[in-house]
């Protein structure tokens, strides 16, 4: 592999990550009517439900318990892989 900047033949080759994901919420701003006629009853409903489900779920541990795994851990990473040429002589790189 030659340099198509100098001609050289003193290349080095190199795997570089250049991928990243990154997740944003956005939340909608809403006008004074919104908070006073609306989200209190959102808010009394998610409380409600919140309290129903704490009760339900407590209820259920009691009866079926799960057996505990040491060490075991799931998860998944996705990475973008490049590979960069770049030339020792002049310093120019490029994408192979």
């Amino acid at each position: 592999m030659t340099c198509p900047k100098c001609g050289s033949e003193n290349i080095n080759i190199q795997r570089v990550t250049t991928g990243s994901t990154t997740v944003t919420k956005h939340y909608a701003k809403h006008g004074l009517f919104y908070y006073l006629f609306v989200w209190w009853w959102i808010q009394i409903f998610k409380f409600l439900w919140w309290a129903i489900k704490l009760v339900f779920t407590a209820g259920l541990s009691l009866f079926f318990k799960k057996k505990k795994e040491v060490g075991t851990s799931i998860s998944k990473t996705t990475n973008t892989n490049q590979n960069v040429a770049v030339c020792q002589n002049c310093g120019n790189s490029w994408n192979i």
